[in-house]
């Protein structure tokens, strides 16, 4: 059981999703219509729309040049994240993290944020 206001901000949370959902959503970069909705991406900067050719076109495919590298060297000093396209997304997507392995601090690979948060329920990046 929940209290009321609580229950109240999560129906007024699902009727603001579900009406962005249902908007017709434009590429920021070209204007394609959005066919289900799915071009919505969180990056470093908010949200934008951007469908898959926009984003191959505007970003680079990561090809490992930083494997091995220290994060936190570069995240200071290296390219950001929102550079590359997500390594795991099958759909081209705008990268906003970079996935490094916790133990050693070395970089795996460009991720998106939604992309990351799976994948610390799921397991890491391999």
């Amino acid at each position: 059981m929940i209290p009321r206001t609580l229950a109240c901000i999560l129906d007024q949370r699902d009727e603001r999703e579900s009406g962005l959902q249902a908007a017709e959503q434009h590429c920021d970069g070209c204007g394609a219509l959005s066919p289900d909705g799915s071009w919505r991406t969180p990056t470093a900067t908010g949200w934008r729309i951007i469908c898959p050719a926009c984003a191959a076109s505007s970003l680079r495919r990561y090809r490992r040049e930083l494997q091995g590298a220290a994060s936190l060297r570069v995240r200071e000093h290296g390219p950001s994240a929102a550079n590359f396209l997500c390594v795991v997304c099958e759909t081209a997507r705008p990268a906003t993290d970079w996935d490094h392995c916790h133990a050693h601090g070395l970089i795996r690979g460009p991720l998106t944020e939604l992309t990351r948060e799976f994948l610390q329920v799921r397991g890491p990046l391999r």
